[in-house]
């Protein structure tokens, strides 16, 4: 009988072990594009999040860029992030990425496809204990694949799903993300968006799942 109960308990304790951590989180953002001609545009946005089930203030980002419009299909984009994250200890520290973008995108009809990958140089600032000060950086790739349906020119939908695949000789998906939203075109400059993901770890002991209400507000001129 013993030996049955340590094993029942073997198998419980790395059930738990192995048990994904969830949260939800809520976030509110604002992208401001500024088109100078039909190939070049600059684009600002900022994202706050709640995280602990809404009740903190999880982390804050602020994000500069350029999109090059290569041709009717192509579009080529170079960021610079510098987002403030809440840690584990409650205090915030920085982390500067670095990133460009390739994306696809086609219409068929009121369907449309848009393909991207991202590749992300990821720096980490100052911490408030020194023993964590010096860290190396992290590259990633993000390849993402979205599929989107115009019901008329105020509304549409979308599904999308993104892959986080970490590199330095590491080589695996640390992350799946799979979001669903709608879009609301209010007039030739302003858009809303609403989201709702889910970001599931993977490859690692203790898994995160964060379930993820958005709301963005989009702005072109």
């Amino acid at each position: 009988m013993k030996k049955y109960f340590f094993t029942y308990v073997f198998i419980i304790m790395n059930l738990l072990a192995n048990a994904q951590q969830s949260d939800a989180v809520g976030t509110v953002g604002v992208q401001v594009e500024k088109k100078i001609n039909r190939t070049f545009s600059f684009v600002y946005y900022s994202q706050l999040a709640l995280n602990e089930n809404y009740t903190e203030l999880g982390y804050a980002l602020f994000d500069f860029g350029t999109n090059i419009k290569l041709n009717s299909r192509f579009t080529f984009g170079a960021n610079y992030r510098v987002a403030t994250i809440k840690g584990l200890d409650n205090q915030f520290d920085e982390r500067y990425l670095l990133y460009s973008d390739l994306s696809y995108n086609k219409s068929f009809g009121d369907f449309g496809i848009n393909i991207r990958t991202r590749f992300v140089t990821k720096q980490y600032g100052f911490h408030s204990n020194e023993d964590l000060n010096y860290k190396d950086d992290k590259h990633y790739f993000r390849n993402k694949i979205q599929l989107k349906y115009e019901f008329n020119y105020n509304y549409s939908v979308f599904v999308s799903d993104e892959q986080i695949y970490r590199l330095d000789l590491l080589n695996k998906t640390e992350q799946w993300r799979y979001t669903a939203g709608l879009n609301y075109q209010i007039n030739t400059y302003n858009r809303l968006q609403l989201s709702y993901s889910i970001n599931r770890d993977v490859n690692t002991r203790q898994p995160d799942t964060n379930y993820i209400a958005g709301v963005t507000y989009y702005f072109k001129f």
